[in-house]
């Protein structure tokens, strides 16, 4: 009777033997082994990216929740909340065939710089309206939409 130590023997020489790797089309485990963990960081160009990346994330998701829980607080309502969440997500279904044809046809670190940019304008818009006290619930619905436009592209 095979046992599960038997199994698992046999699957580990399988995805650690060489054969296997290059039938996926990877390289071999001894090239695997002394690749350096954070070799595309070298590059000045990918730590550009990466870094405006983890920017863009944090203030991606520091306006969803922060929107959330200011439309929350100031309707007492999960449907408005709702609400702000759906306008921040449709642009996904909407814009996302438009945008992949744009990404072919444009140069796409511009489209990137573009895009944290204007997302970077709503987020200071939304922040300016909430600082004066004149944010209504169907602004933030409109800049959840805007944003979610630029984060779909």
């Amino acid at each position: 009777m095979v046992g599960r130590a038997d199994i698992i023997a046999v699957l580990s020489t399988l995805v650690t033997s060489d054969d296997f790797l290059l039938m996926l089309n990877l390289p071999p485990v001894r090239e695997i082994q002394n690749m350096p963990h954070f070799a595309a960081l070298r590059h000045r160009d990918y730590r550009r990216m990466w870094a405006a990346n983890m920017f863009s994330g944090g203030a991606m998701w520091t306006f969803i929740v922060a929107s959330a829980w200011l439309v929350l607080e100031r309707s007492d309502s999960s449907g408005w909340v709702g609400i702000i969440a759906f306008s921040g997500m449709i642009p996904f279904l909407i814009v996302s065939p438009v945008a992949g044809l744009m990404a072919d046809r444009l140069d796409r670190r511009k489209l990137a710089i573009a895009t944290f940019a204007s997302s970077g304008v709503v987020t200071t818009l939304a922040a300016a309206l909430t600082i004066a006290g004149i944010l209504e619930l169907w602004h933030l619905a409109a800049l959840a939409f805007a944003n979610g436009v630029f984060r779909a592209t």
